[in-house]
């Protein structure tokens, strides 16, 4: 599994915070067009979610990262997952605020796939 983000696309529903998290201090978006995850295995934990681990790249920073991937929904032509997991974003350099802002981020995402 290879995904790739463009930190630009953030949303939180608050310009103010989206504009914070874009900024050099955290996403550096004027800089840093991507962050990436290639995973390096795979393990099933049963028919329908699996742990995925591989190395995340933010800021010029790489780390081991694991995520769970859950399938949400298949059919014929759409399948849907869902990917979650905790990241430190001390690891990218993204530790501005800490201790009063929390390290650990929840990252959560939900891809579809279309068969055309």
């Amino acid at each position: 599994m290879d995904i790739d983000v463009a930190p630009a696309s953030v949303s939180t529903g608050q310009q103010r915070v989206d504009d914070f998290l874009r900024s050099n201090a955290v996403f550096d978006v004027a800089h840093e067009k991507d962050i990436s995850f290639r995973s390096t295995s795979v393990k099933a934990l049963n028919d329908s979610s699996a742990t995925v681990i591989g190395h995340m790249t933010a800021r010029g920073k790489t780390s081991n990262e694991t995520f769970t991937v859950q399938l949400d929904s298949q059919s014929k032509n759409r399948i849907t997952f869902r990917i979650t997991g905790k990241v430190l974003r001390s690891r990218y350099g993204m530790d501005v605020g800490t201790p009063i802002y929390s390290n650990v981020v929840d990252f959560e995402m939900r891809l579809t796939a279309t068969r055309q």
